[in-house]
């Protein structure tokens, strides 16, 4: 398992390069980034454990492994937007990386991606769309690749961050403080 780099590391914030050949370092990579992300998160970038390649993972099933995404391509991105994460424990987006903030981050309800993975030990070049969660997931990983941070959106959106205190209310509610942006 590798350490995950937080900000202000500047591996966060430099552009990641194309992978040339898919060998053996490679596949090693993407065990260490599954092995990494366990069950603390949905999505991993190779520049979150120091290796600024594009490459990403995402689990969006505990039931299923993750899926690699090699040299992705994001090639639409649907002008519907999600506002809040789709999902019932948290609403708002959050990053491995930018520990205990979290925010509300607009991003394309659907999107088609290209993007080459290993199936059974093959790389496989694939297109295909996602929406809800699994395309936010992929937009933040992605973002991740071009050295953007979801507190960047946040803040070009003028939208809200907010800092998980570790406390909760009477009702066993995690208690967030509201973070002044501008």
């Amino acid at each position: 398992m590798e350490s995950i780099i937080t900000v202000p590391n500047p591996l966060l914030r430099k552009k990641s390069t194309a992978i040339a050949k898919v060998d053996k370092k490679i596949f090693a990579l993407i065990s260490a980034m599954e092995k990494t992300i366990g069950h603390r998160g949905v999505g991993l970038s190779s520049v979150q454990i120091g290796e600024p390649l594009r490459l990403f993972i995402l689990r969006h099933s505990p039931k299923n492994p993750p899926i690699s995404f090699i040299n992705p391509v994001i090639t639409f991105f649907s002008t519907e937007l999600l506002t809040h994460v789709p999902r019932t424990d948290n609403p708002y987006e959050g990053c491995l990386s930018v520990p205990k903030y979290w925010g509300e981050v607009n991003r394309s309800k659907e999107i088609a991606i290209s993007y080459n993975t290993v199936e059974e030990g093959k790389l496989v070049y694939k297109q295909e769309k996602f929406s809800g969660f699994p395309a936010i997931v992929i937009q933040h990983e992605y973002d991740h690749l071009e050295g953007v941070l979801f507190i960047d959106r946040i803040i070009q959106q003028k939208g809200k961050l907010y800092y998980a205190t570790g406390k909760k209310d009477e009702k066993g509610k995690e208690i967030w403080e509201k973070v002044r942006l501008f």
